[in-house]
């Protein structure tokens, strides 16, 4: 990873390696890390949090969970089921960090190592979505990813036949009225103030 940042009065924006933040020690309000530390080696990452957060400092960590339901008209349950056999199939890859999302964070909260944190599960988003955009979703994930990297040829039949899937319930590619619901989880933590 790279180093940048980016300063403006008050806000500084960084971006560094997650086991090595090329930052000072207790120099930092917030951490924020959203659908990545899943990747990170977490002890390290934790080293370094309790290194550079300040005193009082936050850090907020979430991601999309793999719960999620498709809705359109009477074709809700089909359409779910079929994104789930997608994420079931893509899930066989990408090692730890699918771990930590089937875990929904629990692994991450406890490698927390501040008392003061809380977890929070099953926070709601909704997307309007098409069959192109639910597709390219899974192609998105890490997991279909490593799979690409593993067996290109599996990888691409895999997305042509779960076109194909969506294809015989009846719905067109570019139908876009269909709603994608999923959770979210969020971490948050403050390191204890000096004199706490």
């Amino acid at each position: 990873m790279y180093f940048t940042h980016f300063n403006y009065f008050f806000l500084f924006l960084s971006l560094s390696p997650s086991e090595n933040f090329l930052l000072a020690d207790n120099s930092v309000d917030l951490i924020n890390a959203t659908c990545a530390v899943n990747f990170f080696n977490i002890d390290k990452f934790m080293h370094e949090v309790v290194r550079v957060l300040k005193p009082g400092g936050c850090l907020a960590l979430s991601s999309l969970l793999l719960k999620c339901e498709i809705r359109y008209k009477d074709l809700s349950e089909a359409l779910t089921n079929i994104f789930h056999e997608a994420l079931r199939r893509v899930c066989m890859y990408g090692s730890d960090a699918v771990d930590h999302l089937k875990s929904e964070y629990q692994t991450i909260f406890k490698a927390v190592p501040f008392t003061d944190k809380e977890r929070f599960t099953d926070l709601p988003m909704i997307y309007p979505v098409s069959v192109k955009k639910l597709v390219g979703l899974i192609q998105a994930t890490f997991m279909y990813q490593d799979f690409l990297m593993k067996n290109q040829k599996d990888a691409l039949l895999f997305l042509q036949n779960l076109e194909k899937s969506f294809s015989e319930l009846g719905i067109s590619e570019l139908e876009a009225t269909m709603e994608f619901h999923s959770k979210s989880v969020c971490v948050l933590a403050y390191k204890p103030k000096a004199n706490a």
